[in-house]
């Protein structure tokens, strides 16, 4: 699951940087150092067929974020972070990062948390705070996502779980 996470991050990722959207702020704290990682991205939010939720994604530069909020309705609360293997829950939300440190990059799927919605109307205003291990190096990094202004794609798309 985390590959898959990784590889639909790295899909949005050949997106166009400067369509319109929200912006995500980004803030990972490397666990064992005092570094902080904050960068902002442009976001953008496209419903998912079927009425199962709500992809969040947005990239520039090779740093990104990519959320998936698991549902058939959108409201304001909150709702947990799943596991990467849950394909059973059907509320809740996946979440993953990616970020580079010099010319070195990284990804981050966060799967202890939780993520809140503050404004279920368009714009969307969400936060996600979470954990998960580093791809790259195998460390606990923990990250905080504030994702605000976000616009609601007209179009949707295909949001699953693959076995």
């Amino acid at each position: 699951m985390r590959r898959l996470m990784l590889i639909a991050l790295g899909a949005v990722a050949c997106g166009d940087p400067t369509a319109p959207g929200g912006v995500g702020r980004v803030r990972i704290a490397l666990v064992g150092t005092r570094d902080t990682i904050r960068f902002d991205v442009p976001v953008t939010a496209t419903r998912c067929a079927g009425g199962t939720g709500l992809l969040v994604h947005g990239e520039r530069r090779g740093q990104g974020v990519l959320l998936w909020l698991r549902g058939d309705r959108m409201e304001n609360g909150t709702v947990p972070l799943l596991t990467r293997g849950d394909t059973v829950s059907t509320r809740g939300a996946m979440a993953s990062v990616r970020f580079m440190t010099a010319e070195m990059a990284h990804g981050l799927t966060l799967d202890d948390g939780a993520v809140t919605v503050t404004r279920a109307t368009p714009p969307l205003e969400l936060s996600v705070r979470g954990r998960g291990v580093e791809t790259t190096l195998g460390l606990q990094r923990s990250a905080e996502v504030s994702l605000e202004r976000v616009t609601l794609a007209s179009d949707t798309t295909s949001c699953r779980v693959q076995p």
